[in-house]
């Protein structure tokens, strides 16, 4: 009897197809869902319960060969996503995802799973008495990349899932032992970050703060190393009560589970630090000086401003060193996230600062320690030039930061905003008393700048919808064979051109043009020489790329686009119109 069914489940399974009038996903626990390729659903409540929290289970069946993306840097776009309707998602419990290799063993740069793997899902549904719909869609890939999208309503089987939600969300409460093992850990893990590589040449501003002011004496020593411990514990301290007030307060679920330097998921905020470090830089070999007025200069020498300097060195090195978590570190910032009281809470992150700090506390509190400190002359007029190149390796690391979160066409145009910045800045220093030069320096520095915040908009958050499958000509001649409209990328990375076309495959309109007309998309990388792309261009007539050919669905004759692409052609040669 167990044979038939097991037969009749498989042949039950090659006859479904994912038709939206059957897209009703049945929690059975164990079949697939015949309209969603690869997926199971379980759910961990036999009813909806509009107060408490519902588990839902989404286990990803990735076939040989292929794999999905998981929701990070580059992948972001095509890994699954479930909205619904009804419902809001309170938490995702994503598992631990490797790297992707290409089919030559070569890394990606992409992340994902190309095993099976489980998404856990903590849900709350609005209105027990209504149902609860869904909508999936993800993109797996192998030798071409298929999207995958269905909908449908929830029902619910009662499997408890007790062994996934204890593995994903851990302990709800802390007890005094792990307390103070998070105490310990934040005191450990705030020391360590110095070292960090993203975090030493911070360190650096903070030195060199103290330096400059160990000729006058011991005491004022002292107190500038308290200044820069204060501006640093202080920063830990407000980061962390920012970050749990806004976790519960925000309605918004994905902003209300904000983690440990939420700040750098916004890329225009990364691009305000990157300004600046580069500032910072530009200061240090001397090309940028900045003056303050005289009256400014009094109220801060009245509000004790010798020391405001290193106060907010210190409120600059924290703030720019919080989200780099190191070891330790980041067992501390869980607990206090996860499991801990506000006042807890509040104690991991002082500790947190205290770590970080204390370096310049031991600096500040032991008399012996300052008078070892060497005395300021020419040489720390050398030193501070040097700071200048480790304030340039510190802009290394937001440069990575965007290159993750917007397109790296866009990242391009910013660094040539940031070297706009440094020579209208350059210009500034040689102006002198010409007020026309003046004023060209000073208005390049606040567009280029501008023109950089405009560019790290979060625009890049919404995926493209346009997905490049490798070039192959077996895919190629099946597209024209079926008569479907075919589009082709020749491209390359170090092809500036290349670059700045691609911006507007993200814009809407294009987009929704080539999903309307099932325009099949290939991509032709040339980035580091291929003998088959060089054979295609050589077909059509090209040596160089960028070049971009269109097949309509009706035809087997082949347009070619400018080099220099815009939104119209695009879309007049998609569409078919002129």
């Amino acid at each position: 009897m167990s044979f038939i069914r097991v037969v009749s489940f498989f042949i039950f399974l090659l006859v479904s197809s994912c038709k939206q009038a059957e897209a009703d996903l049945v929690l059975q626990g164990y079949g697939r869902d015949p309209g969603v390729k690869n997926v199971v659903f379980r759910s961990s409540s036999r009813e909806p319960v509009s107060s408490k929290s519902l588990f839902v289970a989404v286990d990803f069946l990735v076939p040989i060969g292929e794999h999905m993306y998981a929701p990070l840097g580059k992948g972001l776009p095509l890994a699954p996503k479930i909205t619904w309707a009804n419902a809001e998602t309170i938490e995702a419990y994503w598992p631990e995802h490797k790297e992707i290799t290409e089919t030559d063993g070569t890394k990606s740069g992409y992340f994902g799973y190309s095993k099976d793997f489980t998404l856990l899902l903590e849900i709350r549904v609005l209105d027990p008495s209504k149902p609860v719909e869904y909508k999936l869609s993800y993109v797996s890939c192998g030798e071409s990349c298929v999207p995958v999208t269905c909908s449908g309503t929830l029902e619910y089987n009662g499997l408890l899932l007790a062994d996934e939600i204890t593995r994903y969300t851990g302990p709800s409460e802390m007890t005094l032992y792990d307390f103070l093992i998070a105490l310990l850990m934040g005191l450990l893990g705030g020391l360590i970050l110095n070292c960090m590589p993203c975090v030493f040449p911070i360190i650096s501003i903070k030195i060199f703060s103290i330096l400059k002011t160990a000729g006058n004496s011991q005491k004022s020593a002292r107190k500038h190393g308290m200044a820069v411990s204060l501006g640093t514990i202080l920063t830990f301290l407000t980061l962390g009560v920012v970050l749990l007030v806004l976790r519960s307060t925000l309605s918004d679920t994905s902003q209300a589970h904000l983690g440990w330097g939420f700040y750098m998921q916004n890329p225009q905020f990364v691009f305000v630090l990157l300004l600046v470090f580069l500032l910072c830089a530009l200061h240090f070999f001397g090309i940028l000086h900045v003056k303050l007025p005289t009256p400014t200069k009094q109220v801060i020498h009245r509000f004790k401003g010798e020391y405001a300097s290193s106060f907010f060195s210190g409120v600059f090195g924290a703030f720019s060193s919080a989200a780099c978590v190191g070891p330790f570190a980041g067992i501390a910032v869980a607990s206090a996230l996860l499991q801990g009281s506000p006042l807890q809470s509040g104690c991991i992150f002082t500790f947190l600062g205290i770590g970080a700090s204390l370096p310049f506390l031991l600096l500040s509190l032991i008399p012996r320690f300052v008078k070892i400190l060497p005395k300021p002359g020419k040489w720390l007029a050398v030193f501070k030039e040097f700071m200048g190149f480790t304030m340039l390796f510190s802009c290394v690391w937001p440069i990575w930061t965007l290159t993750t979160q917007i397109a790296p066409e866009t990242v391009m145009l910013i660094i040539m905003s940031l070297i706009g910045i440094a020579m209208f800045a350059w210009m500034l220093g040689h102006s002198k008393s010409n007020k026309i030069a003046l004023t060209i320096a000073l208005g390049g520095i606040v567009l280029s700048a501008s023109f950089g915040l405009f560019l790290s908009r979060d625009a890049d958050k919404e995926p493209s919808g346009i997905v490049w499958a490798k070039y192959s000509d077996k895919m190629f001649d099946d597209a024209i064979h079926d008569h479907k409209p075919v589009f082709l990328n020749f491209t390359a990375s170090w092809c500036m051109n290349c670059q700045f076309n691609q911006r507007l495959f993200n814009d809407k309109k294009i987009i929704e043009a080539f999903k309307r007309r099932g325009v099949i998309t290939m991509k032709c990388d040339w980035s580091k020489g291929d003998e088959n792309v060089t054979r295609l261009l050589r077909k059509y007539g090209a040596a160089s790329v960028p070049l971009y050919v269109f097949y309509q669905s009706n035809s087997p004759d082949f347009k070619i686009l400018s080099n220099i692409l815009t939104k119209e052609e695009i879309l007049e040669t998609v569409n078919g119109t002129k």
